[in-house]
């Protein structure tokens, strides 16, 4: 005779969840049946033997959205930046040797054009006045070459002068160095006095704040905090 559990002649009954039972199918992890929407599984859940799921992120690029910043901040900054400069090409020019080769215009040219790639986008004269500049699509700091395209466009008559010069030591033509320089010198002058203002007004009467060197760049201008703990990007 065998032994059973409960009632004689019964089988155990196996435990069991009181209650209606789960519908499966609604349920993450569990794929649905052949045939059936799939509009109507989440999207979040995975896709288990069928179809790679769609992605929910598109891959487009975030743009930090350009905002006017106080123009005045922008234009003391801009003078905190043209010291700093001449303050770099006056120490270079006490450097015994290095003097000869690079003189003061060059470090003044090179120290601005570059002055918006250190302290990540902030500078000398914009971080001391809580600005920095930023890539306007990924919101981070800008590179080399977009500090450097950012400020041609204000150092273009400057970069002429220095490098023009250089260029024309080969030249055996004596008239030609000094027809060109003369036409340089002109076209600088105009150029001074229709892009420089224009590049101020922009700055100051566009809703976003941005200038031509910006636009040409990439980049714009947000508040920030003073950090002057790393000069170059890690």
């Amino acid at each position: 005779m065998t032994k059973s559990f409960g009632s004689p002649g019964r089988k155990p009954a196996r435990p069991g969840i009181r209650g209606k039972q789960p519908d499966r199918s609604a349920m993450p992890g569990f794929s649905q049946a052949p045939g059936q929407d799939d509009s109507a599984m989440p999207a979040w859940s995975p896709n288990l033997g069928g179809a790679p799921a769609q992605e929910t992120q598109t891959g487009e690029e975030e743009f930090v959205e350009p905002r006017k910043t106080d123009p005045h901040k922008r234009i003391v900054a801009l003078l905190f930046d043209f010291a700093a400069a001449y303050l770099a090409g006056v120490i270079v020019a006490m450097i015994p040797f290095v003097n000869r080769f690079i003189p003061l215009q060059i470090v003044l040219v090179v120290a601005l054009l570059g002055r918006d790639y250190l302290f990540g986008g902030r500078g000398i004269g914009k971080n001391l006045m809580g600005l920095r500049v930023v890539d306007a699509r990924t919101g981070e700091a800008p590179t080399i070459l977009q500090s450097v395209l950012r400020n041609i466009v204000l150092m273009a008559p400057f970069v002429v002068l220095q490098t023009v010069p250089l260029l024309l030591k080969f030249s055996p033509f004596g008239w030609l160095n000094e027809a060109v320089m003369s036409l340089i010198n002109i076209v600088g002058m105009v150029y001074v006095a229709i892009v420089l203002p224009l590049e101020s007004y922009r700055a100051y009467s566009r809703e976003d704040g941005l200038r031509i060197g910006d636009e040409l760049a990439g980049t714009t201008i947000i508040e920030s905090t003073m950090d002057f703990s790393s000069p170059f990007q890690r």
